[in-house]
């Protein structure tokens, strides 16, 4: 089937319509790629922090305790009292 020069350009700009989306679509996924990029960088540093975690934990009989882990050694590990994990702290920092 023969085309004629019109009805071949009118396929052609219909074919680069579908291949390309409008100049906004785009914007908004290069915007929306941008957001993931940040969310991710500040989630690998927030979620790669070496600090230890200190949670105060109550047990069964009542008694308050700390709960320490350190990412650095893959410890676990508890203190009796608030005045111990400041020494811990400071030790751990000199």
């Amino acid at each position: 089937m023969m085309r004629t020069y019109e009805q071949w350009r009118n396929y052609r700009e219909l074919e680069l319509i579908r291949r390309h989306p409008p100049a906004k679509e785009l914007l908004e996924v290069q915007i929306l790629s941008l957001f993931r990029d940040i969310w991710g960088s500040w989630q690998n540093l927030w979620c790669s922090n070496n600090e230890p975690q200190i949670s105060e934990i109550t047990d069964s009989t009542g008694q308050t305790r700390w709960k320490i882990y350190e990412p650095t050694s893959d410890r676990t590990f508890q203190l009796e009292s608030h005045q111990e994990v400041l020494t811990w702290l400071e030790q751990r920092h000199q």
